[in-house]
C-alpha cells in the first residue's frame, strides 16, 4: 500500500542517526540513511533523528528554499549533489542537483539552496 503526502517533505524511520541539514537516501527497507553518492538523493533532514526515529526531510523535488550542510567550498549559484558523506557539494556531469546555493560557504557552513530535480550537464 502506498502513502500519499502532500507538500514539500518526506518522513521515514531512521536507519542510522542523521543530523540536520545533512543529504539522505532511502535504503532498500525504505529507511533513512545518509546519501553516498552524487545519483542516490531523496532530500536534505530538517531537525536530525537518532536510530529507530522518524526522520523527517525537504524532499529534492520540492519548491522553495532549504539549508543544508556543506561538505566543501561551494560558490553562490552552484548545482548541489551529495558527497559520500551526506555534505554538500558542487555537482558534476551526470550527477543528482537537488539544488543551486543562495550564498557562497566552505566546509561545514550551512547555507540556503533553491530546490532543484535535475540531472547535471
Amino acid at each position: 500500500m502506498t502513502t500519499f503526502r502532500e507538500g514539500g517533505y518526506g518522513a521515514a524511520e531512521a536507519a542510522a542517526e542523521v543530523r540536520p541539514y545533512q543529504i539522505v537516501k532511502l535504503n532498500a527497507d525504505d529507511k533513512v540513511v545518509l546519501a553516498d553518492s552524487a545519483t542516490d538523493i531523496a532530500g536534505v533532514v530538517e531537525t536530525g533523528a537518532k536510530v529507530g526515529a522518524t526522520a523527517s526531510f525537504a524532499l529534492r523535488n520540492g519548491q522553495g528554499t532549504f539549508k543544508v550542510r556543506l561538505g566543501a567550498t561551494v560558490a553562490k549559484g552552484a548545482e548541489l549533489t551529495s558527497n559520500a558523506s551526506g555534505a554538500a557539494v558542487t555537482a558534476a556531469a551526470g550527477n543528482v542537483v537537488f539544488g543551486t546555493a543562495v550564498s557562497a560557504g566552505v566546509a561545514g557552513d550551512v547555507v540556503e539552496y533553491l530546490k532543484t530535480d535535475k540531472v547535471a550537464a
